[in-house]
């Protein structure tokens, strides 16, 4: 067992040190996510708030340009997934926490301290436990800025779409009427990361 672990510090150290070396080619970041956009009224009821994290490997740099791919996993908490629903008593409207896995690819250009950039990502996501899992995608266009070597603040804004209905066509299932709705369509980002 101390083998394991001796021979697992050893490689950790290795990735840690080689990355170092190789200057931003991975980035970690974790994100804020609001669709509470600024001027734009919204119910309370509407909004939509969670928190995401990414992760970034550098596939190219041609002069001011990174091209990378990327990871995200995403969270958003309380989201109406269907409105109206009769629980046999009430009409009331369903929340569910949401989580979505994305992947994708960013190209940016570096300013200095500022590169802005845009990003198109690919994943899945399921509304309900008795939702469709279905195809999503996500425009992300926003800023990092580096603080320090190794440390960066991002903001962006994401347009999400969801491809086909989170309802399902099967009527043996016996859904009651109504349906699933997707999710907020707008999200405001802003969070922090590390660059090595």
């Amino acid at each position: 067992m101390r083998v394991i672990k001796l021979v697992t510090l050893m490689i950790l150290i290795m990735v840690v040190s080689a990355a170092a070396a190789a200057q931003d080619t991975f980035r970690f970041s974790a994100h804020y996510e609001d669709s509470q956009i600024p001027l734009m009224k919204k119910s309370p009821d509407d909004v939509v708030k969670g928190l995401s994290i990414e992760a970034d490997l550098k596939l190219f740099k041609l002069r001011r340009f990174r091209g990378s791919v990327a990871y995200e996993g995403e969270r958003r908490y309380d989201v109406e997934v269907y409105p109206n629903y009769f629980d046999g008593m009430n009409i009331v409207d369903l929340y569910r926490n949401v989580t979505a896995h994305y992947a994708g690819a960013q190209l940016g250009i570096d300013l200095g301290r500022v590169e802005p950039f845009i990003g198109y990502f690919v994943g899945t996501s399921k509304v309900h436990e008795d939702a469709k899992r279905q195809v999503v995608s996500k425009v992300r266009i926003g800023a990092n800025l580096f603080v320090f070597t190794h440390v960066f603040l991002k903001a962006a804004i994401d347009f999400n779409r969801p491809y086909g209905s989170p309802n399902h066509s099967d009527p043996m299932l016996n859904l009651p009427a109504g349906a699933f709705v997707n999710p907020e369509t707008r999200l405001i980002i802003v969070g922090a990361g590390f660059r090595f």
